[in-house]
């Protein structure tokens, strides 16, 4: 939008004493090239109080308002595949502490994601022995894919979970922290369950056959 005659920072300042600090406009060269400005603007009074002239200041900050919309797109596009991820994304610090978690905590168990953020790995962790093997694996390895932990929900259901993690440096906190990723391995666990139990049966027939048939045995048909 075009600026009005009226609206021109020094027009205002002398016109109306007028103070500005910090608006944005965009300005268009001689060129034809737009460039993104921030003013300030101000009266200059003579020894009456009299305002005679306007002083006006411009900084381009094209490049910063560019960057800044790039930042604000990426953050965007962040929220919007944090929001719907599948899998969930977790940060905690090395104490167990959780930090951050995504929405999709919510898919697989009863827990809000605000009432996970702050509390400890151990609350929802079955068993200190995988809690205490899950951070020594990782701040010795680094890094850790598929570690299988088990999730306690809020009605004591437990949750077999496939985990990998990576310890990283935060510069923001300053301190490492482990950033990882959680999946619901229910039908996987219950697939294996139902191959194991395929497989006793089957090795179970297989030794009652071996007992019923010996070398010596004989069929005979029955008409």
């Amino acid at each position: 939008e075009r600026f009005r005659s009226h609206d021109f920072p020094l027009r205002r300042s002398i016109r109306e004493g007028e103070t500005i600090h910090n608006e944005i406009a965009v300005i268009r060269r001689l060129d034809g090239e737009e460039r993104t400005v921030r003013y300030n603007a101000a009266p200059v009074l003579d020894k009456n109080g009299e305002i005679y002239a306007g002083i006006v200041q411009f900084y381009d900050i094209t490049d910063e308002r560019k960057a800044s919309d790039r930042l604000a797109e990426s953050e965007k596009k962040y929220s919007t595949i944090f929001n719907h991820l599948q899998d969930v994304y977790f940060e905690i610090h090395l104490s167990g502490e959780i930090i951050e978690v995504s929405p999709s905590i919510e898919e697989i168990t009863s827990y809000q994601r605000q009432e996970l953020i702050g509390s400890n790995v151990r609350d929802i962790v079955v068993g200190s022995v995988s809690n205490a093997a899950l951070l020594e694996r990782v701040t010795s390895y680094k890094k850790v894919v598929d570690f299988e932990i088990t999730i306690r929900d809020t009605d004591n259901r437990q949750i077999p979970c496939s985990t990998n993690l990576q310890l990283v440096y935060d510069e923001e906190r300053d301190g490492w922290i482990v950033v990882g990723s959680l999946r619901d391995i229910s039908d996987r666990k219950r697939a294996e369950a139902n191959f194991e139990k395929e497989l006793t049966i089957n090795k179970t027939l297989a030794e009652v056959s071996d007992v019923l048939i010996s070398p010596n045995s004989t069929v005979e048909m029955v008409s």
